[in-house]
Parts: C-alpha cells; sequence; structure tokens
C-alpha cells in the first residue's frame, strides 16, 4: 500500500525529546494540523524516503512516496493512505474526533422524507464531489483560515509515473489530505477505532458518471428483519421463576445478551468482543469541461474538429434529413468534422464523409471521439509557451500553465480558455499542453476515488417485537440476567469526561411511566406495590435492585451524582429531560448556553475536583467534585445501558430534544419498537440514536431545518449500508397470537351536499396526497391536514367561532372569502395612494415633470391580460376594480394619502427601509408623513416606483383569486343543490346547454364546462381554456359524483377503483335516522352510532377511539359527552395519566367505556386489554405509506396482545368516500378496501344513476 511522507512544501519543526507530534512538547491544535497540511511556499529540495520516515514518526517501510510530496499507486486500484502523525490529529484522530464532539449533530426528521418513493437504480451522483475549480466548503472553525489554498487542478495535482505505458499514478499528498477531510469534514459521530483511508484514480469518460460499484440497482424496500426463529433460546433469568418468558422471548433474550458479548443463551460475567459495525463513506471527483484543464475529450469536440462516431455509442445519432436513427455500423466511414455543438443538448451536427441522411448527423458529444491531427489544428489542447512574457495580445485573464482548445487555426489562434472563451494569440506563443519533452503523451481523463472506512463498536441493537409481545418484559430480563456482570472501561474518547455510572437508564413516554414500574415490580420483586412504595424516587429497603424512577424533574433536584451513579436502573420520561426546569439547569451548567461541548467541560472539572457550580435547585451552595453535586444531569454520566422506548417516536422531536438523545452516552444502547422504519432514512434515524453516522455527509440545506434524508432512498451504498445495519442491529420475533383474532371493518360514509362544498372549498387548494412532494413543505402538510379534518368534521378549525351545522359553516366560509375580496382591494387602494405619493415627490424635485411610466410595465401587462374576456370573469372583475381604485385615487389630494395609510405596511423592502421601525400599535402615520417629506434622488424614486407596482401586480393577482375562491364555492352550493341556472348547466366550449349532472364539470378556476369538452382541453394545453390557469386530470370529476344522494334516490354505478363504492339500502336507512343530529356532522353521527350499538351488543365492550389531530380531538369529545357517550382521555400530569389507565384498564364496573387517544402521540406501548374494539375515526396522515401504517399497528397492539381475554379485537375504520381518506385507505389497506367495495357492490341491489330531471 502506498502512504504520503510528508505535507507539501512545509519543513518539519523540530522535534524536543518526548515531544509529541513535533510541536514543542504541546499537542497540536485543529488549526496546527490544518496549517501545516494547506500552507503554500516555495518548492524545497526532493526528500527521499528514509527521510520522510524520520521526519514523521511511525511512518512505515511500507509508504511509497514521490518525491516527498506525492503519494503513488496504481491506476485502478486501491491505494491505502496513511496520515503521517501531525496529519493523523486532523485526519481521525483525537483532535478531529474533539472537533466533532464540540458540534451539535443536526435534528433528523422522517416526516420530510419521501420514503415511499423508492428508485430502481442508482447514478451514484449523491457521492460526487465539488467541482474540480472549486475548493470543497468547509466551516469557518474546521482549518486555519490564513492558510492559502493552491486551485483544484487535477492536471497539476495527479500525474503518471514510468513509461508510458505503463499504470503508474501519483497524486500530491496535499492535495490528497485535503481530499480526505472534505470527505469526513460533516461527520456527527467520531468512530470507535482509527478510520481507514483509500483512494483510487481511474481513466474515465463522459458515459461514466460515477465508479461502477456505485451505480446500479437498488434493494426492495422496506427492508425486512431478519428474525430470531434460529438462535438458540436463553436460560430463564434467575427473578423469573414466577413469571417465565415465552420461548420467543428468551430468544430475543438470547440475541441480546449476544449482542452485549455476554454469551448469548447462556450469559456469563466476562464481556466478550464481537464484530464491530463498519460504514463506508465514499466521495468522487471527476474533472469536467469547466476544469481547469479542460482534459475531457468532449472538451475538443468543437466546430472545425475531425471526430470519430463510437461503434459501441449510445445509439442516440439521427439523421438531420429523415430525423431517423443512424446506426454507427451503418456508416461505411464513421469519421466526420463538426459543425456546430449545441451545448444545452450536448449534442453535436456532424458531417461525414458517405452514409445516409445527407451525410449531416446529430450525435450526442459522447459518442465522439477526438482525432488529434497534430500541431495545432481545431480542437487542439494548447498552453501559451514557456518563453512567453508577455503576449501579443495580452493575457485576457489566462495564466501560465492553463489549457485551452484550439478553435480556429491560421498565424493567429483563436483558443477558448477557462478564463478566457475567445483568447488570440500568435501561433509561435503557444506549444501543445500534451509536449513532454520531444514525446507527446496524450493524457485520460481522470477520476479520483476516495474511501474512508469508519468502525462502531455498538453493542446493543433494536428489538422490533412485534407489537404487544412483552419487548419490556424481555429488556427487564436482560437487566437482571447480567446483573453482576463485568462493566466494561469507558472509551478513551470519553474518559474523563464523563462520570461512571453502574446502572441502566430507561427512558419511556409518560404513559409508560407506571407500566415500567409496575413490570419490575412483577419479574423482580414478586409483584409487590413498588410504585406506591417509592421514597422520593427511590425503591424501598429490601428491593432487590436499587430504582429510582422520575416522572418530573422534583425527585432529580434532590438526588446527588454520586446516588445517581450507585442506581440499579433509572427510570424517567422523555418529558423530564424537556421540561423547562431541566432545560434551565442544563444552560447553567453548560456554561451559559445549550451546548453539549459547554456540559462535557464542566463534568471534566469536576471530575479533576477543580469545577465550581451550584449545587441544586435553588440555593447558593458551590461545589468542585462531581460526587457533591446535586440536581446533576443524566447527560453527564456514561451508564452501563441506555433504553429508548417506542424508540419510533422519537423521530417527533425538535432539534434539542434529538441533540439531548444523541448525546447521551453508555456501553450498550437499546431502542425497543414494534414499527421500525425500515427505509433508509428510517436506518439513518435510528443508527442516529446509536451514535453511529451511516452517511457521514448529513447538513441540512441553508434555510432548511432538517436535512433531507429522501435523496438517501436512491443511494445504493448508503442502502447497502443501513441493510447490514438492520441485519447487524435489529431482530424480531417469530411468534404469532393465533388465538386472538383480528377482524377489520370499514363504515363508509357519505358527505351532505353543505359538507362536500366545504370540502371541495379545501380539495382545489390541496395538493395531491399521492403525489412524491405533497409533504414537502408545511403549507402542503397543513393543507393536507385541514382537508383530512374537513372528512370528519365540518369545520377545519375555527374552534372560537364554532358554529352549529354545516350550513351555517357554508355561511360563515362564504362570508370569509368575501372578506378575503375586501382585504384584497384594500390592499390594491392603499397600494395606489402609495404610488400616488411617490409621483408626487417627483413632482415637487426642481426641473422635473410627470414621472416615466415605465414603472409599471408589469402591472399594465398583467392588467390587460386580465382584462380580456378569455382570462376569466374573475379576472376581468380584478382588472376593473384595479383601474377603478385608480381613478378614485387621481382624484385625491396628497394630502389625504397620509391619513389612508395609518395601517398600511408595504412589502417592499426598499420602501421599509426608508420608513424605518413601524409601531403597528400606533399606526404608521408620522413615518409615512417622516418619509413624504425626504428629497429622493430621481433613480431611487424611480425604483421605489418600480417596486410598487411589481406589489401592485401581486395585489391584482390576489384580488383575481380571492374572486376565483369565492365563485368556485358558490357555483359548488348550487350545482351540488341542483340549481338549474344556465352558469351552472352550460359548457362555455361546446355551448350546450341544460346538460345533465353527470355531464358537467366545474373546475378549480370556477369554469363550468361539459365533461368531454374540458377532458379533451386539459390532456390537449394542461390548462384552462379561458383562464390559461393549469390543470390535471385531478381537478376534473363530474358533478354526479360529488352529490350526496337523498334516502330515496339510487346511486350511479362505479366500475373505477377510484370511484366512490355503490350506496347501499342499509346506508340509505342511516342517512334518514341521523337527520336532524347534524351539528356535528354526518361522520361523527355515524361513530355515535356505532358506539352506541357496540355497548347494547356487549354491556362489557371497552372502546379504543383514535384520532390524530388535538384540535378535532376536542370536536369529537365535545360530540360524544353530548351524546350522552362517556368517555375520559389522557390529560395532566404523569401520574393523573396513570391513575387515567390504572382505572380504565382494571375497573369493569365503569361505565366510561370510550378512551380517546391521539393516534400520532399516545398510540404505542400501552397495555390496554380491556379493550375489544379499536376505531380509527380517519386513516393515519404520514408522508410514506409505512410509517403511516405503523402507527396503526401500534394503535391496534394496544388491544391486540397477550393479556386479552376476548377471543376476537375488532377494527372500525371510519372513512368517507370520494375524499382523502378514501385514497388513504386504498394506499395503506388497499386489499381491505377492495373487498369492502366487492360487499358494498353486492349489496347495492338496483343502483342506478341520478335522475337529472328538475
Amino acid at each position: 500500500s502506498a502512504s504520503p511522507a510528508g505535507y507539501v512544501g512545509v519543513a518539519p519543526p523540530p522535534m524536543s525529546a518526548g515531544a509529541p507530534l513535533g510541536l514543542g512538547g504541546r499537542a497540536p491544535t485543529f488549526s496546527d494540523a490544518a496549517s501545516a497540511l494547506f500552507a503554500v511556499a516555495s518548492p524545497r529540495p526532493i526528500r527521499d524516503v528514509d527521510e520522510s520516515a524520520r521526519t514523521f514518526p511511525g511512518l512505515t517501510s511500507s509508504l511509497h512516496l514521490l518525491s516527498g510530496d506525492w503519494a503513488r499507486g496504481e491506476l485502478d486500484a486501491w491505494t491505502q493512505f496513511e496520515p503521517p502523525a501531525g496529519l493523523a490529529a486532523l485526519l481521525g484522530g483525537t483532535t478531529w474526533a474533539e472537533n466533532v464532539l464540540s458540534r451539535d449533530p443536526p435534528c433528523l426528521s422522517l416526516r420530510t422524507s419521501q420514503a415511499d418513493v423508492h428508485p430502481r437504480l442508482c447514478e451514484g451522483t449523491l457521492h460526487a464531489g465539488t467541482s474540480a475549480v472549486r475548493e470543497p466548503q468547509l466551516p469557518a472553525h474546521s482549518w486555519d483560515s490564513q492558510a492559502a489554498l493552491p486551485d483544484f487542478r487535477l492536471q497539476d495535482d495527479i500525474r503518471f509515473e514510468g513509461p508510458p505505458e505503463g499504470n503508474e499514478v501519483a497524486i500530491k499528498t496535499q492535495r490528497l489530505g485535503r481530499l480526505f477531510l472534505d470527505v469526513i469534514n460533516k461527520v456527527r459521530f467520531p468512530p470507535s477505532a482509527p478510520m481507514e483511508f483509500s483512494w483510487n484514480i481511474s481513466a474515465t469518460n463522459r458515459r461514466i458518471r460515477a465508479p461502477a460499484d456505485l451505480v446500479g440497482s437498488l434493494p426492495e424496500r422496506p427492508f425486512k428483519l431478519l428474525d430470531n426463529r434460529r438462535d438458540v433460546p436463553a436460560a430463564q433469568p434467575p427473578s423469573f421463576s414466577q413469571h417465565a418468558l415465552r420461548p420467543e422471548q428468551l430468544r430475543s433474550l438470547s440475541w441480546m445478551l449476544a449482542r452485549e458479548g455476554h454469551g448469548g443463551a447462556q450469559a456469563t460475567n466476562e464481556v466478550a468482543e464481537h464484530e464491530p459495525f463498519v460504514a463506508e463513506w465514499r466521495r468522487f471527483w471527476r474533472p469536467g469541461e469547466d476544469a481547469e484543464g479542460m482534459n475531457t475529450e468532449a472538451s475538443q469536440i468543437v466546430p472545425g474538429a475531425r471526430v470519430r462516431l463510437q461503434p459501441e455509442g449510445s445509439g442516440h445519432v439521427f439523421s438531420c434529413s429523415s430525423k431517423q436513427p443512424v446506426l454507427a455500423s451503418d456508416l461505411p466511414s464513421c469519421t466526420g468534422v463538426v459543425l456546430s455543438v449545441c451545448s444545452m443538448s450536448d449534442t453535436a451536427l456532424v458531417e461525414f464523409n458517405a452514409g445516409p441522411g445527407g451525410q449531416r448527423l446529430q450525435c450526442p458529444t459522447e459518442d465522439l471521439d477526438f482525432i488529434d491531427p497534430g500541431g495545432m489544428e481545431c480542437g487542439c489542447r494548447v498552453r501559451i509557451a514557456a518563453h512567453v512574457r508577455n503576449p501579443t495580445f495580452g493575457w485576457g485573464g489566462v495564466r501560465p500553465g492553463m489549457v485551452g482548445v484550439v478553435l480556429q487555426g491560421g498565424d493567429i489562434l483563436t483558443v477558448k480558455f477557462p478564463a478566457h472563451a475567445k483568447w488570440k494569440g500568435k501561433r509561435d506563443e503557444l506549444e501543445r499542453a500534451d509536449d513532454s519533452g520531444t514525446q507527446a503523451m496524450k493524457r485520460p481523463s481522470l477520476m479520483v476515488d476516495l474511501r474512508v472506512r469508519a468502525t462502531y463498536q455498538l453493542r446493543g441493537g433494536i428489538l422490533a417485537d412485534k407489537v404487544g409481545y412483552g419487548k419490556t418484559a424481555t429488556t427487564i430480563a436482560l437487566i437482571d440476567a447480567t446483573r453482576d456482570s463485568v462493566t466494561p472501561p469507558i472509551p478513551e474518547i470519553d474518559q474523563g469526561s464523563f462520570i461512571p455510572a453502574k446502572g441502566t437508564l430507561v427512558i419511556v413516554p409518560s404513559n409508560l411511566f407506571e407500566q415500567w414500574i409496575n413490570e419490575i415490580a412483577k419479574f423482580l420483586w414478586d409483584g409487590r406495590p413498588l410504585r406506591k412504595s417509592l421514597v422520593k424516587g427511590w425503591s424501598p429497603a429490601g428491593c432487590p435492585v436499587k430504582l429510582f424512577a422520575m416522572s418530573n424533574v422534583v425527585p432529580l433536584t434532590k438526588v446527588s451524582a454520586y446516588e445517581l451513579a450507585q442506581a440499579d436502573i433509572i427510570i424517567c420520561s422523555y418529558r423530564l429531560l424537556f421540561s423547562n426546569v431541566y432545560s434551565d439547569r442544563r444552560t447553567e451548567l453548560s456554561g451559559g448556553g445549550s451546548s453539549f461541548a459547554g456540559l462535557m467541560n464542566t463534568t471534566r472539572e469536576l471530575l479533576a475536583g477543580k469545577g465550581r457550580v451550584r449545587s441544586g435547585r435553588k440555593g447558593a451552595d458551590m461545589v468542585r467534585r462531581w460526587e457533591q453535586l446535586q440536581f446533576p444531569l443524566l447527560e453527564m454520566f456514561h451508564f452501563k445501558r441506555l433504553v429508548y422506548d417506542e424508540l419510533h417516536e422519537l423521530e417527533a422531536f425538535d432539534t434539542q430534544q434529538q441533540n439531548t438523545l444523541q448525546s447521551f452516552r453508555s456501553h450498550y444502547r437499546w431502542g425497543l419498537t414494534g414499527t421500525p422504519p425500515l427505509t433508509c432514512a428510517g436506518a439513518i434515524f435510528m443508527a442516529s440514536l446509536f451514535r453511529v453516522d451511516l452517511p457521514g455527509d448529513l447538513a441540512p440545506k441553508p434555510r432548511a431545518q432538517y436535512p433531507d434524508l429522501s435523496v438517501y432512498e436512491g443511494d445504493r451504498l448508503l442502502a447497502e449500508t443501513a441493510g447490514r445495519f438492520l441485519d447487524t442491529c435489529a431482530r424480531q420475533n417469530t411468534a404469532d397470537l393465533p388465538h386472538i383474532k383480528l377482524e377489520e371493518h370499514v363504515i363508509v360514509v357519505r358527505h351532505t351536499r353543505e359538507e362536500r362544498a366545504l370540502y371541495l372549498g379545501q380539495a382545489h387548494d390541496a395538493p395531491d396526497v399521492s403525489s412524491p412532494d405533497a409533504f414537502q413543505t408545511e403549507e402542503g402538510t397543513q393543507a393536507l391536514e385541514r382537508l383530512l379534518k374537513l372528512c370528519s368534521h365540518f369545520q377545519a378549525g375555527g374552534e372560537r367561532e364554532m358554529v352549529g351545522s354545516a350550513q351555517e359553516e357554508c355561511a360563515r366560509i362564504g362570508d370569509q372569502k368575501e372578506r378575503r375580496i375586501v382585504r384584497a382591494r384594500n390592499k390594491m387602494q392603499r397600494c395606489w395612494r402609495v404610488i400616488a405619493l411617490l409621483q408626487d415627490m417627483r413632482r415637487r424635485m426642481a426641473g422635473r415633470g410627470d414621472a416615466p411610466l415605465a414603472w409599471r410595465a408589469e402591472l399594465d401587462e398583467l392588467a390587460s391580460t386580465f382584462a380580456k374576456d378569455s382570462a376569466g370573469e374573475a379576472a376581468v372583475k380584478a382588472a376593473e376594480a384595479c383601474t377603478k381604485e385608480e381613478r378614485a385615487v387621481e382624484v385625491q389630494c396628497a394630502s389625504d394619502f397620509i391619513d389612508a395609510l395609518e395601517q398600511h405596511r408595504p412589502r417592499d423592502a426598499a420602501l421599509l427601509a426608508h420608513l424605518g421601525h413601524l409601531d403597528g400599535k400606533k399606526g404608521y402615520s408620522e413615518n409615512w408623513a417622516t418619509f413624504a417629506d425626504k428629497k429622493l434622488p430621481a433613480k431611487e424614486l424611480h425604483s421605489l416606483l418600480v417596486g410598487q407596482g411589481r406589489e401592485q401586480a401581486q395585489n391584482l393577482r390576489e384580488l383575481r383569486d380571492a374572486t376565483t375562491s369565492l365563485e368556485f364555492f358558490r357555483r359548488t352550493i348550487l350545482a351540488l343543490a341542483n340549481d338549474n341556472s344556465p352558469e351552472t348547466r352550460s359548457c362555455t366550449i361546446c355551448f350546450g346547454e341544460n346538460l345533465p349532472l353527470t355531464q358537467i364539470a366545474i373546475t378549480p378556476c370556477a369554469h363550468t364546462f361539459c365533461v368531454s369538452c374540458i377532458t379533451a382541453i386539459v390532456d390537449r394545453l394542461g390548462r384552462c381554456s379561458l383562464c390559461n390557469q393549469p390543470l390535471t386530470s385531478r381537478d376534473i370529476r363530474p358533478l354526479a359524483d360529488e352529490i350526496v344522494l337523498a334516502p330515496d334516490a339510487s346511486s350511479p354505478s362505479a366500475s373505477s377503483s377510484t370511484a366512490p363504492p355503490p350506496i347501499t339500502k342499509d346506508e340509505i336507512d342511516k342517512l334518514e335516522r341521523r337527520k336532524g343530529n347534524d351539528k356535528y356532522g354526518t361522520k361523527l353521527a355515524a361513530v355515535v352510532e356505532k358506539l352506541q350499538q357496540l355497548r347494547r351488543e356487549d354491556d362489557s365492550a371497552k372502546v379504543i377511539l383514535f384520532v390524530q389531530f388535538d384540535d378535532l380531538k376536542r370536536k369529537v369529545a365535545a360530540a360524544l359527552k353530548e351524546f350522552g357517550i362517556p368517555i375520559v382521555q389522557l390529560q395532566g400530569s404523569v401520574s393523573q395519566r396513570d391513575g387515567v389507565i390504572r382505572d380504565w384498564q382494571h375497573n369493569p364496573s365503569s361505565k366510561t367505556f370510550v378512551l380517546l387517544l391521539s393516534l400520532e402521540q399516545s398510540a404505542s406501548g400501552t397495555n390496554l386489554t380491556a379493550a375489544s374494539h379499536v376505531v380509527f375515526l380517519h386513516p393515519m396522515l404520514a408522508p410514506t405509506p409505512e410509517l403511516a401504517v405503523a402507527h396503526e399497528m401500534q394503535a391496534i397492539g394496544r388491544a391486540r396482545r397477550h393479556g386479552q381475554r376476548k377471543s376476537v379485537v375488532h377494527v372500525w375504520r371510519f372513512v368517507t368516500a370520494g375524499t382523502v381518506e378514501q385514497a388513504l385507505t386504498e394506499r395503506h389497506q388497499s386489499e381491505l378496501w377492495g373487498a369492502e367495495r366487492v360487499r358494498q357492490q353486492a349489496s347495492a341491489g338496483a343502483a342506478v344513476a341520478p335522475t337529472d330531471a328538475p
């Protein structure tokens, strides 16, 4: 293997005896190492191998050095790179690790990742380095900003050695170190062992976009977890004699013991070594046409160059006359001359000597080989000769050594240089760039490929046993089986920075806090009432384990760090870690900030006995040693074991919360979840909680809160790494619950006409839930949330102004839309006054007449477009209003403008800067009066007018949109009410009138067409023929499909899988019974009816009702209470929540039979086997089907689990037909929905299409 010997052009510092790394006895800083690596100096004498080995102790004789500054290897072969001592501190050494630990890692989110979109092929572009011309960007603190860096020019940094036919290649050590630093610059967690660096340089061409092993097919996802069926069951733990584990639990325990190194099936006191997990990070650089050297073949494909068509090319060669494809094998001669080049399409027009198609073919440049004629003809690579000091026509930005391509020959050559596209110079001032002495060599294109392998000693893993199979009991068994085992030493990187703790820290959701304590008492203390026996959080005397449990921060404020370090088990809730008191204490102990690095510094000082921090929550006692510290933080300890319960819920936490969870230190780490996210993004998220960095290069884009994890779904290397991580660190049991059947039911609900109108008014503003970008923006997600809420209740928001029925809500929404028009018109009016004020300021300038009107070009063009009849009625009305407001302002006095602008805040940033600070409480009159007295230059006033012209154009669009929204809402209501007016029953394309509802569609732009006409227009143009608003096929739906049938009506047949299922006689009867009970809408009336039916049929039945959104949950609670259905919710403190669950679960005589839970926040972990019915008010809304189904499975698992006494658990899914709920159910429960369609079609009987008779 080849490795570099030293730094380019830098003399090593003198070394004293025992001085580390030759830095005068002090440890090198990150800046020292970077400065030494990147300093640029004049060339120094060449050093041989022996001198370099003496200069940098630790280098072995296997290092292959080239002139002391070059690392040598073979072309197309991996070569190991072992940084010398000073560079090692920067590349993966202690200095680098400390720098990584000083940064808080970014927060991750699976909600912003469209992990359900799984590409089949990978092109490897995720690992492409930055441009060959620009230096890779690093944070300011990552290297010495004073160190100058040379440009990245591959022709200077890489060269061939030996004979021309050889394959030896060399790269500058300086450049290699710089590129490796770029690879590891964004690593979030330092590995457990030194990283392995290797490099490879290979010949390439334009068709090769990435290294071959980074491209190709991708594995299927979601990933499949390995099961434990082949694991040998472990022995029953010592304390589990009365409550023995089941066989599948013992197999899981065996795997957990092996992952920790305790011997697997038979626990031992010794900790054995096991194979670590290795992550691979890659980065490659391939020079492009913009590279300094212009050393690709494509850069030589210029007009006038002779080229050859490659026989094995892409085949995308077309005849210019027939426009038909031509194969290279069909050409008698495959050489020709380039006539022109199109850079946009990367094609060239080539005239060949013979062949079909008039001898002129359009060819991809990647399919052409340049034929070098020698000399300095078109396409040849040249540079300014070394003897030239002052070129005849000047340098023109071209530097000595810069390589260009000849565009035009002759005595005066035209050359394309990177710094000058058409540089001219005399022929004798240039020389060929590939001349080396007397022998010409052609240099191939090169690709630099770097590989870093990072080793993580991961002890622990993800216990992914299915929901309800006893992961809590298995984890307690692990604690019991290893109670006497030897705790490994703290890793070197963490020594002296954390307080050693002997116990296991278990972090749980608040609703599972008491369940964990009860399970510990059940298995380890003969089922005694441990929860009520806790004294200030501590287990009582006589308990076999020293337990410290805290549902809130109070017990922690009264405990010392020494006491906490002696606990066997510590249980706390996630909520405690993010409470205000705990956060304030973190800020205090971190030195005034929230950085985890500051807390580590405080812990180091306390461990050294040199600290000075306040002890306890209150008081002024200062302590120096860690043993004396009261109210310590859990992040200060290095625990024996760390357990994240309900691991999948943690991705909903914000940045500070996730940073806290990632910063915990322990020898063993475990995550418990029955529904792990099995995608690349999910693996990255879970591995991060284990302090393992799978991608190695993860950072949010500018102005983004989270890194985009969806891009990793299409990466082959990351998919393979994620799969290995799950194979290594995750297991799932193989048992089933055959004695507890699961029966799922779908209850189809249909909107009333008013509810449908409200839904459609929101639907045309929301994205398609199945589109890849549906959840990419906060606005899109919120629009889908409102849409889903409207499926369950006619009022998506507005709890402050609750209405009594859907009819009242229609009136309220109509008023809102009218007020939106008034607001838009007021904005327009005030903007005209600002424009008039600016024009008046211009007229008051000496010697100036009326202001030129160039500033309003954009506004006039838009107004002219809107004024045309083809733009639509709403646009015409908006244009008329704009003209009317302008004329109204023209007759006003300038003095009236100021008062009218009292509450006007312009959007233009330049005008806002002139106005100064705007106080909304006092009004803006004084600001506008001061501004009106200013004397501004004419140029600046014109710029402000241009800004106001753009603002007024935006106001005009908003007025058009507001008018369109109101028109669409009104027309939809009229159409759903079977209105027979011409405007709702005619087509504006074919002019058909009195059309049946089955042939009418209203577009989101409020225009009415017959279905056949608008379908043809959208297919051909993709827009409305009247106003040019973009439309898609999903915007076209016959009004008959939107009408809820009256009880005596029949249903249209529905053959399409996306159409609503046909209405049945039973549904018609139910619709009749629900009349008058519409205060809370059709859906909630149906839920009330089902709950009453379940209780009538079984007076012991208990139901869990899941709702995703808090505001909708409050409406559900109000509806159930009003209809006399007793419910209970999880509210208040942890102890109050535990009391609610305990009473509901264990009190069979309780009349409260409905437990209302959050589908998103309360679906995990809780044992609720008293329920035999699970009701979903609506499908789960999540970015991916996998995530949504995982939440729903967690919810079902609350009831269907070991301990369920009923033989059947029923799941009731309420779905509103023809809405986003139906689309989600089709995605998540396709088989169930298909069966429901078949059932309803069979029950529809004599259903026919609705009549359109007036």
